[in-house]
């Protein structure tokens, strides 16, 4: 009889498994079932997590809570005007890494339950060392916002990051 210990240095197939599974399921649901499948994952995972309404960076963290809870092992860092939401593993990088609906619909979520726009600058599944997703902790103009107002004087300034006055009439100007 093996030990749990014993079994761990025998090979295991649990990826060709979740692999087979998810083509299988795309072969008979298409795309669509994909999609829904990866969404339904995630919102398994971090579907539960309140919305602060005073904080974003609250929000983040406690959806790097519920990552870490699932075993992603996030967290959170303040990065300029924004908040890094860093999963430090993958459980399912393997097959991530040949089904991205499952990263595509982690950014989905997350920006659903942070109630803003998020960016995925990073994924293991792409080799990556870590998944960071970007979530800004304020929209341009809105310097009322709780999370801005306790940055550190370098990242409430104005002049960081600024958006160009006039984008329609530089794109004018190049052509």
């Amino acid at each position: 009889m093996l030990s749990a210990a014993g079994r761990d240095h025998l090979q295991h197939a649990y990826d060709d498994l979740a692999t087979a599974a998810m083509r299988e399921l795309r072969e008979i649901g298409g795309e669509q079932a994909l999609e829904r499948f990866a969404d339904r994952r995630v919102r398994s995972i971090v579907g539960s997590v309140q919305r602060d309404p005073d904080s974003v960076e609250r929000t983040a963290e406690r959806v790097a809570d519920a990552l870490t809870a699932a075993g992603y092992a996030a967290s959170t860092r303040r990065v300029g005007l924004g908040v890094e939401i860093c999963q430090h593993h993958c459980p399912v990088s393997h097959v991530a890494a040949q089904f991205p609906q499952l990263c595509e619909a982690e950014e989905q979520v997350f920006a659903e339950v942070l109630g803003t726009h998020v960016q995925r600058l990073a994924t293991i599944a792409n080799g990556d060392c870590a998944c960071t997703t970007h979530v800004p902790l304020t929209v341009f103009g809105d310097a009322s916002s709780r999370d801005v107002a306790d940055a550190p004087q370098a990242t409430r300034n104005p002049s960081v990051a600024q958006p160009a006055a006039d984008t329609h009439r530089l794109r004018e100007e190049r052509t």
